[in-house]
């Protein structure tokens, strides 16, 4: 009797370990910037469930806009020199980020690897006063595109046909860029991953001292 319930909650424990290890996470992504309209939302699901959902401008209020971070109570500007000091900042982190992006690569390849990108759209629209300034410009951002998607696909994520498009504008400066797509990825190909990381940071943190031989 207790052998049969043992070995029934033992299959159920491995169906269920099997079943989340091979389930995919989707996540939904539509963003655009430019022309004094931002705006952001992920949505992440899971066999179909809503588990979160991203917003910019937040509707419950709970976060500040982005004009808000740059203004001050009685809404004037915040002096030039804070903002230039926030300015160095983010860059710093950012750069410091990269470079641990980079050095995390090889654990981060199998991740993309197993990504699956769907109903990808993004498009750019570019002005510039200068006509041949505008489509120089436009020229460079086919080329980033390009370049953004043949890496994707060269690291091993699967595709389906994107839609890109750039569109200048002449003669007056705009810019606005739409980016619309849905990834999704195995949850246990993301737990891995994390756990590469994971084991990478705490070897950089930790272990340097452990390969010092000692000499008396």
């Amino acid at each position: 009797m207790w052998a049969a319930i043992g070995l029934f909650i033992l299959f159920a424990a491995a169906f269920l370990v099997v079943l989340i290890y091979f389930s995919r996470v989707s996540v939904w992504i539509d963003a655009g910037f430019g022309n004094g309209r931002d705006f952001a939302q992920v949505r992440i699901k899971w066999f179909g469930i809503r588990l979160a959902v991203f917003q910019y401008p937040d509707p419950s209020g709970r976060f500040p806009s982005f004009v808000s971070m740059f203004k001050q109570k009685n809404g004037v500007w915040r002096k030039q020199e804070r903002e230039q000091a926030r300015r160095e900042r983010q860059a710093a982190g950012w750069l410091k980020r990269l470079r641990k992006t980079w050095r995390e690569g090889e654990a981060v390849r199998p991740f993309i690897a197993a990504l699956r990108v769907k109903k990808l759209y993004w498009a750019t629209s570019i002005g510039l006063e200068d006509a041949a300034a505008t489509a120089f410009t436009a020229g460079v951002i086919w080329t980033l595109k390009a370049n953004v998607l043949a890496c994707l696909g060269g690291l091993g994520s699967r595709m389906d046909q994107p839609l890109i498009d750039v569109r200048p504008i002449y003669g007056a400066p705009a810019f606005r860029t739409h980016l619309r797509c849905m990834i999704s990825v195995r949850l246990g190909q993301a737990i891995l991953t994390a756990c590469r990381i994971a084991k990478l940071r705490k070897g950089r943190h930790g272990g340097t001292c452990r390969n010092i031989p000692y000499r008396a």
